[in-house]
């Protein structure tokens, strides 16, 4: 279980507190706060790709941190996490990145940008398997479910060709040779 709300896609690599409330909200064990910490601190992707959180020298100056750096940092960490082996792969994660940060729990606002917008608790995903489920109506449920995923998915990609067949009917695939001259227009409003 703490695989899942850890070092999943849907966890992220999160650290401690945001990995606590995933489980919170879903499972009570006794003792489950000291065991997600030690589980946390001793994660070996997040040692290996994480930032160090030393603290930092001189004192505090009142300067703002953007809040795009702290988001594009945070999901820099999350991609480098998943994608570190095969680092051409990025860019499958990035659905995952988007719905991990949408779910976590950001200790500023006490609430995650799902609940903001929704108004309810993001639903959890958790893996399953045919034959994991002993009660047959959740198990119908999980298989239709992935079923409404992978049809999902490949209306998606035909209509992704649609509209890039489209598209193409407006263009011409031009090639050029190194140190051949071309014109370039400029416009000045781009610039």
């Amino acid at each position: 279980m703490l695989q899942e709300f850890h070092s999943s896609p849907q966890g992220g690599h999160s650290g401690f507190l945001r990995t606590y409330k995933r489980i919170a909200a879903n499972v009570y064990w006794p003792g489950m706060k000291g065991m997600i910490q030690e589980f946390v601190k001793s994660c070996v992707t997040c040692q290996q790709h994480k930032y160090l959180a030393s603290s930092p020298g001189g004192l505090l100056q009142p300067l703002p941190i953007l809040e795009t750096e702290v988001v594009n940092r945070c999901l820099e960490t999350y991609l480098r996490c998943f994608a570190a082996d095969q680092p051409k792969t990025w860019v499958t994660w990035i659905p995952w990145a988007e719905y991990w940060l949408n779910t976590t729990f950001p200790s500023a606002t006490q609430q995650t940008p799902f609940e903001v917008v929704y108004g309810r608790k993001p639903p959890t995903m958790v893996r399953w398997g045919i034959g994991d489920t002993r009660v047959e109506a959740v198990q119908r449920e999980l298989q239709d479910r992935d079923e409404a995923m992978r049809q999902l998915r490949e209306q998606l990609l035909k209509a992704q060709n649609r509209m890039k067949a489209q598209a193409d009917t407006h263009r011409i695939d031009r090639s050029f040779e190194v140190g051949e001259w071309v014109f370039v227009k400029i416009r000045a409003h781009r610039q």
